[in-house]
């Protein structure tokens, strides 16, 4: 009787193993390839992620609400802060003259051509001029050289904004909402120096833990991430208000960080 009650026991516990390792296999493959791929790009982006300030222009904000949406950046259950202290988004201010210093990020408005572009970095040159990221400085260290760090600028061509739902109807004040929180997240993300993740060949490539996770092109899938370029009302199951398990671990896997 003994000798049943262990081998039961010793199958249990196999099994816990087994369902462990699994999971653990799964977050591991979550990143494409061991270079970070399209996932992260190397090098610094110029600041001590330990107390990254972001400076809010008036020329940024497009809406009465958007002084709320900054401050979601660093509230832990929706933002990048949710990781750990060691990604904390110390502090954003409005008004006044900002402090030039290096550990400060500028957000600026901008009207953009683009009306399916919500906003974009820019390297932040010595010299005072905003150059693009591209192949020859994306890996480089952005506050070393001729750079001294990042700008983001927040589109303010109403288009964008206003540009129908996947349901073709003009978006409402909640949706609209919902867009510049995502936006502004997903441009805090790229100061991280994430990128937009890369389409997988397969459905359970990423690591996604629940097929919801998983949103099919004609080119691949893409993983539900909020670093992903969709605005979550138009492609809801690839598109994300939120930071997702995909941008969490890739974040993780670009800095060492660990919740």
């Amino acid at each position: 009787m003994r000798k049943k009650v262990l081998k039961r026991l010793i199958s249990v516990l196999l099994v816990c193993v087994i369902a462990v390792s699994t999971v653990t296999i799964q977050s591991e493959a979550h990143i494409e390839n061991n270079h970070y791929g399209m996932n992260n790009w190397w090098g610094s982006n110029g600041y001590d992620v330990t107390n990254m300030k972001y400076y809010i222009s008036s020329s940024a904000l497009i809406g009465p609400y958007d002084m709320n949406l900054y401050s979601l950046a660093y509230i832990p259950a929706l933002g990048w802060n949710m990781l750990n202290c060691r990604v904390n988004i110390a502090e954003v201010t409005s008004g006044g003259q900002p402090p030039w210093v290096a550990e400060t990020i500028f957000v600026n408005g901008d009207f953009l051509q683009d009306p399916k572009s919500g906003g974009s970095v820019k390297l932040r040159k010595r010299n005072g001029e905003y150059v693009d990221i591209t192949v020859s400085n994306m890996n480089l260290d952005w506050g070393s050289g001729d750079y001294m760090g990042v700008v983001i600028i927040i589109n303010r061509n109403s288009a964008f904004w206003n540009q129908s739902t996947k349901d073709g109807i003009p978006p409402t004040d909640a949706q609209i909402t919902a867009r510049a929180r995502s936006v502004w997240l997903h441009e805090v993300g790229h100061t991280l120096k994430l990128q937009h993740p890369l389409a997988a060949s397969i459905g359970t490539q990423c690591g996604a833990p629940i097929p919801e996770h998983i949103h099919p092109t004609i080119t691949g899938y893409y993983p539900k991430a909020n670093m992903n370029p969709f605005l979550p009302d138009i492609e809801p199951n690839a598109g994300s208000v939120f930071v997702n398990y995909h941008d969490q671990t890739n974040l993780r896997a670009r800095w060492g960080l660990n919740l």
